[in-house]
């Protein structure tokens, strides 16, 4: 056997020995995957039933994904701590109370003074994070986000996020919870101060509608026809000086001023300010002092028509003063 030939057959050797290699570490890897695939879905079972039995208000069935032998040496009673308190609203902490050693009969203690807080449940999920260990056959170590929202008994709504880290094992042909830790946790409850639409009261009856030139043969868009719906939009400003913000209806029909009366109210002075009451395809407006005069005058932006330019005479009205000047 020549030394060329020697040559070749030992690298065919090599490439051989390395495929094989390859090969079987991608079945590992293969195997590896179909493992943590089979027990993420074996624990969110487990997980899907413990909140099964939370909608139900069941604590039997809650308390039936929990192991016989289940046991923390140092876990207490879930309390919320008040972190802080804002427009109705308070934010808690969970913290543990009385640590202390915990079978499944704490437990049951637990998720029963859970349930008594809870009036309805509108969302209950205890969502898998993660697959932390898998220290044998029968065992894993997973962390999880308990999250509930609903509205407790005493009529307050309140949601509660806490992450755990879950011991989960096989107990005969099911997997059951046998210690959980929590990890951190933060509930909020309260209605707290929203929106409340004033829109009529405040005497705003201002209404968006589309540029009807659009619907004449000479401007009627044959590509693009969705700009038709692209004139709207609301400047807010104080055009009159009297240190209440005024609003401004950019509009693809006719155009609107309206003036705060400093009440918390609105009145239309389109008119009465000397603007048109026709203005129409008014893509955007600006109020900004052009001229330097302390006043805040009224830029018009329009692409179906020509641009307006509007000064404010310092006396609550406007005057067109587009011409040259644009």
């Amino acid at each position: 056997m020549g030394r060329k030939t020697k040559i070749l057959l030992a690298l065919l050797v090599v490439i051989l020995l390395t495929a094989t290699m390859a090969w079987a570490h991608v079945r590992r890897l293969q195997a590896d995957a179909s493992v943590l695939a089979d027990r993420g879905k074996a624990a969110i079972a487990v997980l899907d039933e413990l909140i099964a039995g939370f909608r139900e208000a069941d604590l039997d069935r809650v308390m039936a994904t929990y192991d016989e032998a289940y046991e923390n040496p140092s876990q207490g009673l879930w309390v919320e701590r008040l972190r802080e308190e804002f427009h109705g609203v308070r934010v808690s902490d969970w913290e543990m109370n009385g640590e202390r050693a915990f079978g499944k009969a704490e437990m049951r203690e637990q998720m029963q003074e859970l349930l008594l807080g809870i009036e309805s449940l509108q969302y209950g999920k205890f969502k898998l994070a993660l697959v932390e260990q898998l220290p044998d056959d029968d065992t894993m170590v997973v962390r999880a986000t308990f999250w509930l929202r609903g509205v407790r008994r005493s009529g307050e709504s309140f949601e509660s996020k806490a992450p755990f880290r879950v011991w989960i094992r096989r107990v005969e042909d099911a997997w059951r919870i046998s210690r959980q830790e929590l990890l951190s946790g933060e509930t909020v409850t309260g209605e707290g101060f929203g929106f409340t639409n004033v829109t009529s009261e405040a005497g705003i009856e201002f209404e968006s509608s589309l540029n009807p030139s659009f619907q004449t043969p000479e401007w009627r868009l044959e590509k693009f026809d969705i700009a038709k719906y692209s004139s709207a939009g609301v400047t807010a400003g104080d055009y009159d000086g009297d240190g209440w913000p005024d609003i401004f209806f950019s509009n693809g029909g006719p155009a609107r001023l309206y003036r705060n009366r400093q009440d918390g109210s609105f009145e239309d002075t389109t008119a009465a300010v000397g603007l048109p009451t026709d203005l129409l395809g008014v893509n955007a407006a600006l109020l900004a002092d052009f001229d330097n005069d302390g006043d805040q005058d009224l830029f018009l932006a329009r692409f179906a028509a020509p641009n307006l330019l509007f000064r404010n005479e310092g006396d609550g009205t406007f005057t067109d003063a587009t011409g040259p000047r644009l």
